[in-house]
């Protein structure tokens, strides 16, 4: 078969299921008219053999066989009775919802305790551990670091940043682009000209003498020339630091953050190019970040909204004591993490043997390289971790608690199973029709979850512990909600599988229960025998 026939069929088959789906009633209309006509034809022949109308429709009805078993027929050759049977399946477990209220609250809200813990953590989780670094490319990025026998993480200064850039970039260096940054709080007020300090630790005062006199402080940080082009950041308006504006006696210039640039100076380009003042000095700004930019350990509070240029101090370049500065680089094509980290280690030996006198041997200093992702989250993992499997285990408790009481109810429903039984439901009918059940409790426990789940997040961006990274990122977003759909079906099937496996082995007493749905003496169509001691046994365990 040619491939364009073979779509063609495909697409002649789907829009009939489609049909057949979303136009059951007229369809269903349309196929009893024809049953009723083939009735007709029969009785119609018998009548012709001299049987007097009753009589010919009874013949015709036992020659025809059973009309409901031939409309079943048909519905199969549609293509679309399991899902007209599914729908049939959640309306009855909807209707079953509402009539039993007290008892499908009881589940929801245990099913929702469970679901939103869980949606919650993983939220969180999935925000710091598994959602990447907003850098392109973020697997090229590594932290350079120190390492001392009492420090296994520490910061570099400002001679040893130099050291580093020199032996791990340019020819032959495994980094393409290399830089480093310094934070610190930024004491602001006015929106027009500015006044004030700035020392290269990384705090900066700047007041105003012009417009809104409000004092404010705000997130600021120094960095070097190349750490922008390191992280791949570009600027939202006007440029970023260009290689000599980090050296002494340069016109310095600064970046204003995309929250203050909106809340300070109104959104407006006009300030690029105006001139302001730090420590006597004019100061013009040249760029504007993007939006929600941080720095690669500034994770926490908000994003950084006001960068300056980090300038070579002689005095600091003159002494290796100054530790201040995290330093992260992009490795070059072809390069990973482990060449990095020797790289770094290998160019930290060469400073011991430089300078022996800064570095004593009893102090173990060296050099190291770890991948950015890495070094933020490394701190939260285990904890989050354990958090995560906490929450499991609740929702895991849920779903055995709500088993049990789908249990319960099965055995309350133990006539109504075996009379459909009776009627001819399959086992499988059966357990689809309790799963379908469960699912409708399941679909109404991870709604009100979500919601529950909102709330924790909320709670959580406003009062997190210390220390977790990336919580402005947390929220309800699109994985959280694929996740969370995941697991209200999951927890369908977990509490609903082995209620619906117990339920429907009661119809295997249909012999023994009469056409009205009452028992035959004598008979006895479903007690709690061993098998459902020990699944209620299983779920306390």
């Amino acid at each position: 078969m040619r491939p364009q026939s073979a779509l063609r069929r495909l697409w002649s088959e789907a829009r009939h299921r489609w049909a057949a789906l979303f136009r059951g009633r007229r369809l269903e209309h349309e196929l009893e008219e024809e049953l009723d006509f083939h009735l007709e034809m029969e009785a119609a022949e018998a009548r012709r053999r001299g049987l007097d109308p009753a009589a010919a429709r009874r013949r015709a009805r036992v020659t025809f066989g059973g009309v409901e078993r031939a409309k079943e027929q048909c519905r199969e050759a549609r293509g679309t009775a399991t899902l007209q049977d599914l729908s049939r399946d959640l309306a009855f477990g909807l209707r079953l919802a509402r009539r039993e209220a007290a008892f499908s609250a009881v589940v929801i809200l245990t099913l929702a305790l469970g679901i939103g813990a869980t949606t919650a953590i993983y939220s969180v989780a999935h925000a710091v551990l598994l959602a990447p670094l907003p850098y392109p490319e973020p697997e090229e990025l590594v932290l350079v670091h120190n390492r001392w026998s009492e420090t296994p993480r520490g910061t570099l200064s400002q001679a040893e940043l130099m050291d580093y850039e020199a032996e791990l970039t340019g020819d032959g260096g495994v980094f393409s682009h290399f830089g480093a940054w310094v934070t610190g709080p930024a004491n602001v007020t006015g929106t027009a000209n500015v006044t004030g300090t700035a020392n290269v630790k990384g705090v900066a005062d700047v007041t105003g003498g012009s417009g809104d006199a409000r004092p404010e402080q705000v997130r600021g940080a120094f960095a070097s020339p190349g750490l922008l082009a390191a992280l791949g950041v570009e600027a939202a308006a006007g440029r970023t630091f260009r290689p000599a504006e980090g050296r002494p006696g340069t016109d310095p210039v600064g970046l204003v953050g995309w929250d203050l640039w909106q809340r300070r100076f109104g959104g407006s380009q006009e300030v690029l190019g105006r001139e302001v003042r730090l420590d006597g000095r004019r100061v013009v700004l040249v760029g504007i970040l993007p939006p929600d930019f941080r720095l690669p350990g500034d994770f926490g509070p908000g994003p950084t909204e006001l960068l300056l240029p980090l300038v070579s101090d002689p005095a600091d370049l003159a002494q290796r004591g100054g530790h201040y500065l995290s330093a992260v680089g992009r490795l070059r094509p072809g390069v990973g993490p482990e060449a990095a980290d020797r790289a770094v280690s290998a160019a930290a030996a060469a400073m011991v043997r430089r300078y022996p006198d800064e570095y004593p041997e009893a102090m173990g200093f060296s050099g190291a390289a770890l991948p950015l992702h890495q070094a933020v989250v490394e701190d939260s993992r285990i904890t989050l971790g354990l958090l995560l499997a906490a929450a499991g285990l609740v929702l895991l408790v849920a779903c055995a608690n709500v088993a049990a009481l789908m249990l319960a109810r099965g055995r309350r429903r133990s006539r109504e199973m075996a009379l459909r039984a009776a009627l001819g439901a399959r086992r499988g009918r059966l357990v689809s029709q309790v799963l379908a059940e469960s699912l409708v409790l399941a679909s109404a426990g991870g709604a009100v979850g979500l919601a529950l789940a909102a709330a924790v997040v909320a709670a959580v961006r406003r009062y997190h512990p210390p220390g977790l990274p990336r919580i402005d990122e947390v929220a309800l977003d699109p994985a959280v909600l694929v996740f969370a759909t995941g697991v209200t079906l999951l927890s369908s099937l977990a509490f609903g599988l082995l209620p619906a496996l117990r339920n429907s082995g009661l119809g295997r007493g249909a012999e023994n229960v009469s056409p009205n749905g009452s028992a035959v003496p004598g008979h006895r169509t479903a007690t709690a025998g061993p098998a459902e001691g020990r699944a209620s046994a299983f779920l306390v365990a």
